[in-house]
């Protein structure tokens, strides 16, 4: 969730509310999960769990993913810079290749919400895709076209395709970064 941006008339104030309260939901479903025998199978639905949180957010919000990081084993805390939001993917690839008893992964869950910015490809050649904002992200030179500080939607694509499992992608994010007075609602 990316609340915080360099530049500051970017500022959202829920997006890192919106990726910790989806983060809460599922520690509090698994906790309850793992503590409460399950009567009629005698087996829980899913043994494991990891949540890799990239935040940039209010000074509460990152105390709070710091402080779930620290209580909770299987929550790792990232930034939410261009790096660290595909450093915080590539470590749960690497996590579910890593299954302790080599099971087939095929019936994983792999889960990725995005809240922040985003914006419609200005680029010609990419029209269609969404270029998303990070943390690094100025209105001035980041947005007005592709740059290190954004990532677009083939390239989240293209990282979760050959991931084994079911993948769910959520975005929470707007296709324009001001609301023009001639700005319609988009319809796929």
């Amino acid at each position: 969730g990316v609340s915080r941006y360099a530049a500051p008339n970017l500022k959202l104030q829920f997006a890192d509310n919106d990726v910790l309260d989806l983060a809460r939901l599922f520690i509090s479903d698994f906790e309850q999960r793992t503590r409460v025998p399950h009567l009629d199978s005698g087996a829980v639905d899913y043994q494991e769990v990891h949540i890799n949180l990239a935040i940039s957010g209010s000074p509460e919000g990152e105390r709070e993913a710091d402080a779930l990081a620290a209580k909770y084993p299987y929550i790792k805390r990232f930034g939410a810079t261009r790096n660290d939001i595909f450093a915080a993917i590539e470590n749960i690839v690497a996590q579910r290749q890593a299954s302790p008893d080599g099971a087939d992964l095929g019936d994983d869950l792999f889960l990725f919400h995005f809240s922040g910015h985003g914006i419609i490809s200005p680029i010609q050649k990419d029209q269609g895709r969404t270029l998303f904002a990070t943390s690094q992200s100025r209105r001035d030179s980041g947005l007005a076209d592709k740059d290190s500080s954004t990532f677009d939607s083939l390239e989240l694509r293209d990282r979760f395709e050959g991931m084994p499992g079911n993948k769910r992608i959520i975005f929470e994010a707007c296709r324009t970064l001001s609301d023009p007075p001639d700005a319609t609602a988009f319809d796929p």
